[in-house]
């Protein structure tokens, strides 16, 4: 009998709009298209955190050949908080072209964050369909 599930749909669907959104605010950039400041200096950072671990969590079913594998809190928290210490700490000190910025990471967490919630809902929505 084969397992009815969104989640897969539902996780694409918002992994794809961030890449998009992601994308274009970087195409935009690179162009020197004007954004609203919050766009250009904030946006991103939010869907940093989403965008990495949809590929960290593919990328782990894939290897082990589980699709029910999730990622847990503490993998969350540990990898967020290497992103926030890399761009927001590390990286200002060694590069002129990252400045730290403490609401960056607010975003990296508010991202993971989000994550965190729609993988809940995607559980949630699996459980009912079972």
């Amino acid at each position: 009998m084969r397992r009815i599930s969104l989640s897969g749909d539902i996780r694409k669907l918002y992994f794809i709009t961030a890449c998009l959104i992601g994308t274009y605010i970087y195409t935009s950039q690179q162009l020197n298209l004007p954004l609203p400041r919050w766009v250009n200096n904030y946006v991103n950072d939010f869907l940093c955190m989403p965008i990495v671990l949809v590929v960290c969590l593919y990328l782990v079913r894939f290897i082990k050949s589980n699709r029910t594998l999730r990622i847990p809190l503490s993998v969350v928290i540990a990898m967020t908080l290497y992103f926030a210490l890399y761009f927001e700490y590390y990286l200002p000190k060694v590069t002129d072209r990252y400045t730290s910025d403490f609401i960056d990471v607010l975003l990296y967490f508010g991202g993971a964050t989000f994550f965190l919630l729609m993988e809940e809902r995607i559980k949630q929505t699996d459980e009912v369909l079972l």
